[in-house]
């Protein structure tokens, strides 16, 4: 329990992670196989991702609106950005996904 204290202490008391979330998701995780290209995530390869994410980040910005085809990485920019949130801006969340 004690171990548990100080980790949870001390990762609440590290200063803000400023790297962007594209280089966050890099960096800290791997995409599953569900995913036409799995394991880490590569911003070069998706680079109109990076406006989304900019947006997503920045504070003025209310409402992101992200229109694209089918299968281009719409739910990936959501569960990167959650993912992202968690660990560095926890507050309230809501996600909402159509259905048949």
């Amino acid at each position: 329990m004690k171990n548990r204290l100080t980790e949870s202490w001390a990762d609440a008391c590290q200063p803000p992670d400023t790297r962007e979330i594209y280089d966050w998701a890099a960096a800290e995780g791997e995409l599953p196989a569900a995913y036409a290209v799995s394991g880490q995530f590569d911003i070069s390869s998706v680079p109109f991702l990076k406006d989304v994410f900019h947006a997503l980040r920045d504070p003025i910005v209310r409402n992101v609106v992200s229109m694209s085809g089918v299968q281009c990485l719409k739910t990936l920019i959501g569960e990167l950005w959650l993912l992202w949130l968690v660990a560095n801006d926890p507050g309230p969340t809501q996600w909402l996904q159509p259905d048949d």
